[in-house]
């Protein structure tokens, strides 16, 4: 094989050498994409039954309930408004109290669980009756808290949540603390 021979035939390797690699990676499957992040409730609006325990700084341990109805304002931050009852038996007097509030809840998704922050104001509508004497009053107050919810589906959570309340009602002519903490179950779908 003369000079020319052996250049044509060392070109012709080189060239399926180059050739054969290329060829198998064009005909490969593209890297898989990475999985897409978990959608975020951003935008997204929400209602809650919570039931639980109301224990007074100067009263009877009592049940109680809150409806409440929110949105997601960022993935991490949401505002909720509600309305809650409860009927216990305080010190100076039977309360029937309904108090109204409007929260913001700030916590950091992970996975299916939510942990979170809650504070927010309340209007309290109180209605007293001490043997057979009535009054009622609505004081403001606020509240601190927090809780975690699980998602249980899509659009289906439970949680717990811990809140104490700071509230000071004027009742037969005097002003008295109606403070407390309440432990509750929340049920909660989103929409």
């Amino acid at each position: 094989m003369g000079g020319r021979g052996r250049f044509a035939a060392t070109m012709l390797v080189l060239a399926l050498c180059l050739a054969l690699p290329a060829t198998a990676l064009s005909q490969s499957e593209p890297p898989a994409a990475p999985p897409p992040p978990e959608k975020s409730f951003q935008g997204s609006n929400y209602a809650m039954l919570q039931i639980g325990a109301i224990v007074p700084s100067n009263g009877d341990t009592t049940w109680s309930v809150n409806g409440i109805l929110g949105r997601y304002l960022t993935p991490n931050i949401a505002l909720e408004g509600s309305l809650g009852y409860y009927s216990t038996d305080y010190s100076y007097g039977d309360l029937t109290v309904w108090p109204v509030s409007l929260s913001v809840k700030a916590g950091v998704p992970v996975r299916k669980l939510f942990p979170y922050a809650i504070a927010g104001g309340d209007l309290y509508f109180v209605d007293a009756n001490v043997a057979g004497i009535s009054d009622s009053d609505t004081p403001l107050g606020y509240h601190l808290g927090a809780g975690v919810e699980l998602s249980v589906s899509r659009n289906f959570y439970v949680g717990i949540e811990y809140r104490y309340t700071f509230v000071e009602s004027n009742l037969f002519g005097v002003n008295r603390k109606m403070d407390g903490s309440g432990t509750t179950a929340t049920f909660g779908v989103r929409f």
